[in-house]
């Protein structure tokens, strides 16, 4: 037997050992490279020191475990409710005059004068709409803030101008 045919055998032996030693353990930290999930991987510079087609195990690599966040909860937007009300200003007066609502409502005026000019004006809401004879005007806003608010006409309209207000309840 020659050096060469020598070396190889002996590397050979070499090979088998390790991977027998792997096998014959009845420990369970020795458990071989397959049963680890782990990936098997030569260099040829191992090949070449053992003198074999060995493979040589790689050390475990820890996995990293992303966690999935859940998804966003799908919230349907709530039916929006408007409270409506129809308004009539004549003779100086507002008719209905008392409105309630809750905060938050979303509140639409109808408002129809029909004899002279005259303006629904609530000062707390910034709302201020000229009213003229046979038209009608509509006026929306949120309730957004609680209390009793005071509306009235704000054109002189004659001699019971003074008497025509109303009242908005936010409850």
């Amino acid at each position: 037997m020659n050096k060469k045919q020598f070396g190889l055998l002996a590397g050979t032996v070499a090979a088998l050992m390790l991977m027998g030693a792997g096998c014959n353990s009845s420990t369970p930290n020795n458990l071989n490279a397959q049963e680890k999930g782990e990936e098997k991987n030569t260099t040829a510079e191992q090949n070449q020191n053992l003198g074999t087609n060995a493979t040589i195990a790689k050390p475990p690599v820890a996995k990293t475990v992303v966690p999935t966040p859940a998804p966003a909860p799908v919230s349907t937007p709530a039916k929006e409710t408007i409270k409506e009300f129809t308004i009539t200003a004549k003779d100086w007066q507002f008719a209905p005059n008392n409105i309630t609502v809750k905060k938050g409502d979303k509140v639409r005026l109808t408002i129809t004068s029909t004899d002279v000019t005259h303006s629904f004006m609530l000062k707390d809401y910034n709302l201020n709409v000229m009213l003229e004879p046979g038209q009608t005007q509509t006026v929306e806003f949120v309730a957004d803030k609680a209390g009793t608010f005071n509306f009235r006409c704000g054109v002189p309209c004659g001699e019971g101008h003074r008497d025509m207000t109303g009242t908005l309840t936010v409850e």
